[in-house]
């Protein structure tokens, strides 16, 4: 479980001080899909960034399962507990799709044997078969290299994950397939998962949405 609670965040440029995020209160449970929305420079990415431990709020507390991550190690915790999907599939291009996935295992210490079968699983868990084992990501469609994106998130074992515009750079067909993937690992398999979008389609697939304008949440809409 991940709580804001009265949550702010300021950064300064050169010549201002912005408030990105203001005084934001919500919680995310496991077992959702939750849809962080709004217009460019709402403060909807910040949020998912102080989520994913990148950086403290300026004020308020951010506390995932009871504990407040002021106080965890925040490398640990990218590290085991969530992973984060980004709009480029940032996939190494050297590494096919089986050594991708084995990367976050093999920076935990796993061994390599283990690593791959973990890996291969992961692969089938988002529709992908044995013949993309071995393919490199310009071998791939942009939808088949962001379910091996959501594969190497599901492999670190964490049951976070934070996806910041994940079908930006796909087709409508292609974008269906992934939210359909974030949302049965949200309904079936118990994980928190968190979108950070502006697309309506994708958004409606969330159970609850979260509408944010110039840092602060506007609207919450349930949807579950």
């Amino acid at each position: 479980m991940l709580v804001c609670e009265n949550v702010s965040y300021v950064y300064k440029t050169k010549y201002q001080k912005i408030e990105a995020v203001k005084n934001v209160s919500i919680k995310f449970e496991p077992g959702k899909m939750y849809a962080i929305t709004g217009e460019s420079g709402s403060g909807k990415s910040t949020l998912l960034s102080l989520l994913s431990g990148l950086d403290h709020p300026s004020d308020g507390n951010i506390y995932f399962n009871g504990e407040n991550m002021r106080n965890i190690d925040r490398d640990l915790y990218r590290l085991k507990e969530i992973s984060i999907i980004y709009q480029m599939f940032y996939l190494f291009p050297l590494l096919t799709s089986v050594e991708n996935v084995m990367l976050p295992l093999q920076l935990q210490g796993v061994r390599d044997s283990c690593a791959k079968k973990i890996a291969k699983e992961c692969i089938y868990k988002v529709g992908l078969s044995e013949k993309n084992f071995s393919q490199y990501p310009k071998m791939m469609s942009g939808g088949e290299q962001q379910r091996i994106a959501i594969a190497r998130a599901l492999a670190t074992g964490g049951h976070i994950i934070l996806a910041d515009e994940p079908t930006g750079n796909l087709d409508s067909k292609n974008e269906k397939k992934i939210v359909d993937i974030l949302k049965r690992l949200a309904s079936e398999q118990g994980y928190l998962v968190i979108v950070v979008t502006h697309n309506h389609e994708v958004s409606q697939k969330a159970d609850c949405i979260f509408t944010m304008k110039d840092g602060e949440i506007i609207k919450v809409t349930n949807q579950s």
